[in-house]
């Protein structure tokens, strides 16, 4: 592994709050990884206290109607949807599923705007 490799792979998560755009990572059983600083920036949200939540939850809880994640996880396709939040925030979402080399779903990498 080249130094540009080893750095990238520390700072990858760094690198998303380089993002304007919302990024969001979801494992591959629907639950949340990762999101960027922007996503409390556009939404008002802070996402923290969601990391190591299933969005199922977040969905049986109010928090939104529906899911695009969950939407890519099952139809392993990318998926556009626009999202409304409980405080009224929407957001246009796209998830894209992300696969390992046998092919097997690792989870789904989504922006929002």
């Amino acid at each position: 592994m080249n130094a540009i490799d080893q750095y990238l792979t520390r700072k990858t998560y760094d690198f998303l709050d380089c993002i304007q755009d919302i990024v969001a990572i979801i494992d591959k059983d629907g639950v949340i990884v990762k999101t960027n600083k922007a996503f409390s920036r556009i939404t008002g949200v802070d996402p923290r206290p969601f990391f190591g939540t299933k969005m199922q939850t977040l969905v049986d809880k109010g928090v939104m109607k529906q899911s695009t994640a969950l939407k890519a996880i099952k139809t392993r396709k990318p998926v556009s949807m626009n999202i409304t939040y409980y405080n009224g925030v929407s957001l246009m979402w796209t998830f894209v599923p992300v696969f390992d080399d046998r092919g097997d779903l690792l989870m789904v990498v989504g922006t929002g705007r």
